[in-house]
């Protein structure tokens, strides 16, 4: 009799032995879900900071691929004409590869401000992978930013062969306007080889059309 009293007490403490380690071990919904939400969310925000990192150094790689500026061996001189203002862009390389480049000017300016010379929309920022965008700007590049693409919007853009590179023509519709591009151009070229900006931005849009 006393053998099976022990014998039912020791049943008895191993069962609840069993159910602490059972209910200690074993996380309630509650508990489990608070985690597994916020690693499912930072997952989501990992996997998008991914794509857009993506998204920027492809339009980065597009913008090199556009700028005559990134040909190596290659010098920008902004001349003043009497009606114009000229860049004579030249280089000590690859001087096919630069003409080309500054060939497709005048078709992104054209595309850039549309046929009636206003900017479609999508061109207000600077290109993404490495170029600067429209709110990383100082006040001050923000101001000549809008004042160069205003001005631009009167601009007809051509180009012509130079010895070792190419010219590229910038003439405003009213001629008494020379003076302020040639200053305006001169200025902005300045600021965004400062900022590592290719100076070409204001004719080459968001680099998202070829």
């Amino acid at each position: 009799m006393k053998k099976r009293f022990l014998s039912g007490v020791c049943s008895i403490l191993l069962l609840l032995g069993l159910s602490a380690c059972s209910t200690s071990g074993t996380p309630s919904s509650d508990e489990t879900s608070a985690p597994t939400e916020q690693a499912q969310t930072e997952g989501q925000e990992s996997e998008s900071q991914d794509a857009t990192a993506g998204q920027n150094d492809a339009m980065g790689q597009k913008m090199g691929q556009m700028c005559p500026m990134q040909v190596e061996g290659t010098t920008r001189e902004i001349v003043r004409l009497d009606n114009a203002v000229a860049m004579d862009f030249t280089t000590t390389g690859d001087v096919e590869e630069l003409r080309a480049r500054v060939e497709k000017m005048p078709e992104h300016h054209a595309k850039m401000h549309g046929e009636d010379g206003q900017m479609p929309r999508g061109h207000g920022h600077h290109g993404q992978g490495g170029q600067m965008r429209h709110e990383q700007m100082s006040e001050e590049h923000q101001e000549m930013r809008r004042q160069m693409m205003e001005m631009m919007a009167d601009v007809t853009l051509a180009t012509e062969p130079i010895e070792n590179g190419m010219r590229l023509t910038f003439t405003p519709a009213d001629a008494s306007q020379v003076d302020a591009l040639y200053q305006m151009m001169q200025s902005h070229a300045q600021m965004m080889e400062q900022e590592g900006q290719c100076p070409m931005m204001p004719m080459m849009g968001d680099a998202q059309e070829t």
